[in-house]
């Protein structure tokens, strides 16, 4: 098993692994600062579809940590700090679903 790092964004190591794995990269290329307008407006055409994905995501993620105040765990041991964290993805969803079907009805 390779031990690869939690980065948001694409690394060689993360390049070799899911190719051997035979598993599409999704993984976002950063914004090198050496490269062109014309480059970068490429890249961010190119890049767009991993973002969205990415965005949504990373917005339910903010939501537990802010609103669910989940930014630090509360127990001792890893069995209930899980059970705590799937809760609060519940509670999450829950809360998303129905500010949905709230939008739906207006």
């Amino acid at each position: 098993m390779v031990k690869l790092d939690n980065k948001a964004y694409n690394s060689k190591d993360i390049d070799t692994f899911l190719e051997s794995e035979n598993i599409e990269n999704m993984v976002c290329l950063k914004e090198k600062q050496t490269l062109s307008q014309e480059q970068i407006k490429q890249q961010r055409k190119d890049e767009k579809p991993k973002h969205k994905i990415r965005a949504k995501v990373e917005h339910r993620f903010a939501d537990i940590k802010t609103q669910m105040k989940g930014s630090t765990t509360k127990f001792i041991g890893l069995v209930r700090n899980n059970m705590n964290f799937t809760l609060t993805c519940i509670a999450t969803n829950l809360r998303l679903l129905g500010q949905r079907q709230i939008r739906q009805r207006l």
